[in-house]
């Protein structure tokens, strides 16, 4: 549960926040946006977990990021990686 960049193409980005996502066999399973952290035991039984039962034997674990922490999904490892790998950011 956090913040979330993601790329909609080559020349976009999506930044999520209050986002709750769930991931399966190493996959993004499912996605819920907007999600006040009020309301995150809902949005998760809407889903068929319960956060309260979150261990690595129940099947899964939740995390929630810090404000200044956000995940971008795909992107391994970081510190290769430029921003001028988007041509919509590139120089001249």
């Amino acid at each position: 549960y956090g913040s979330f960049v993601h790329s909609v193409s080559l020349t976009e980005l999506d930044y999520l926040v209050d986002t709750l996502v769930y991931v399966s066999n190493g996959a993004i399973a499912w996605i819920e946006k907007d999600v006040d952290e009020s309301q995150l035991q809902e949005a998760a039984l809407r889903h068929g977990l319960n956060l309260e039962d979150s261990t690595a034997s129940s099947g899964f674990t939740f995390m929630q990021l810090d404000d200044s922490d956000f995940i971008c999904p795909g992107l391994i490892d970081t510190h290769t990686v430029r921003i001028i790998c988007f041509p919509c950011c590139q120089g001249p």
